[in-house]
């Protein structure tokens, strides 16, 4: 079984907020030799009570145009997701006793842009709001950093504006299949079943950052669905239950045609085993390699945020300049670690007011550290229940 660690922190290191201790996210094991249709029940189960505020963020935040475009992939399913994932969504839907559709539009966030919001990063700690409304995209920050000794660390945020009621959703898994475990996910909201932060007995680590180029995103999106583009995050699940190694996970991540585009970071258990892969929906655009050396001083650490890395981000959203400072000021020594990646990782802006998870992960070891982040002052932008 993977080493878990999962812990709700009270304090970030530079800003102090105020967080709930008593919201762990809990770790559940999910059997791939159990039937599609039922093998999540005993972990909805557990979630009954956010079913109603389920239904109620997708009639709230779907469009008319965008449930018709549910429809459509709906029509199609079996086709475009495959035969076990269709039962997957069926068997949650039965069991919830909901439509079809709402699953399956939770399953579509990411082609959606429903991730994060129109508000991005703009709210500072002591509560200043920089007055810019830019899209709503999928805020995170992936940093895969290699210490003096050649351990390969890997840290991700995943930024989703939730409703409140929602929040408390996201969990851990264990994918099991012939009585092992296979990999670890961590979800972001039940009900999905895709995984867009995992780790892989098999050597490796995966997680994915939103990729926007602009023009009709969604439905150009869900057109690529229906031509038999992979849904990003869904992809990420397969590549991290059939992917052998590193390089076969590098392989998969770099040349499948997938329905939108997205930065898959990919961490090893090997010196120089991490990557930034940055696709376009049908070819890989660059592929961002850890190459240490010491006549490179910065060398040790590849960071993402959701801009192309060889392209300036844009003003409102510099998280990759904090992000690169903060590893700077700790050095490999230090920064290349998982207390290291915690440091940083939990400083604001990349801890922002929409932050729900900060994961940490080392491949070789097979260790996962998993934050639920709650904020609890009624009186902060930030407060979540």
């Amino acid at each position: 079984m993977v080493r878990v660690v999962v812990i709700v922190l009270l304090v970030l290191v530079g800003v102090a907020y105020a967080f709930s201790p008593n919201y762990p996210m809990e770790t559940f094991t999910l059997d791939l030799d159990e039937p599609p249709s039922e093998r999540w029940n005993h972990i909805l189960g557990r979630y009954n009570a956010s079913v109603p505020y389920i239904l109620k963020y997708f009639e709230s935040e779907f469009t008319d145009l965008e449930k018709t475009l549910v429809n459509r992939v709906l029509g199609h399913l079996r086709k475009i997701i495959g035969e076990e994932f269709s039962e997957e969504i069926k068997g949650i839907a039965k069991y919830w006793n909901v439509d079809v559709g709402v699953i399956l539009g939770m399953n579509l966030m990411y082609e959606f842009r429903k991730l994060l919001g129109d508000h991005h990063f703009n709210i500072t700690p002591n509560g200043t709001d920089h007055s810019v409304h830019p899209p709503g995209i999928f805020g995170c920050t992936s940093v895969i950093a290699q210490d003096p000794k050649g351990r390969v660390f890997h840290g991700r945020i995943l930024d989703w504006n939730l409703p409140n009621e929602l929040r408390n959703s996201s969990f851990m898994l264990d994918y099991v299949s012939n009585g092992s475990v296979i990999f670890t996910g961590i979800s972001g909201l039940v009900g999905s079943i895709g995984i867009p932060t995992g780790i892989s007995k098999r050597g490796f680590s995966l997680s994915l950052n939103e990729r926007s180029l602009g023009g009709d995103m969604i439905e150009d999106s869900i057109d690529a669905l229906l031509l038999g583009g992979a849904e990003v995050v869904l992809f990420a699940r397969q590549v991290l239950t059939h992917a052998k190694s590193y390089n076969e996970a590098l392989d998969m991540l770099s040349k499948h045609y997938l329905a939108a585009p997205v930065y898959y970071i990919l961490a090893g258990s090997k010196p120089n085993e991490g990557a930034v892969i940055t696709r376009d929906r049908n070819i890989l655009v660059n592929l961002w390699q850890l190459n240490v050396s010491t006549s490179a001083p910065d060398s040790w650490y590849l960071l993402e945020t959701n801009y192309d890395h060889w392209k300036s981000p844009v003003p409102y959203d510099n998280r990759r300049m904090y992000g690169v400072k903060y590893l700077k000021q700790l050095g490999q020594n230090v920064g290349a670690s998982m207390a290291g990646l915690l440091d940083v990782l939990f400083t604001w802006p990349l801890r922002n007011q929409f932050t729900m998870e900060v994961i940490l992960m080392n491949p070789k070891a097979y260790i996962v550290q998993a934050f639920q982040v709650f904020n609890v002052t009624t009186q902060s932008p930030f407060y979540v229940h």
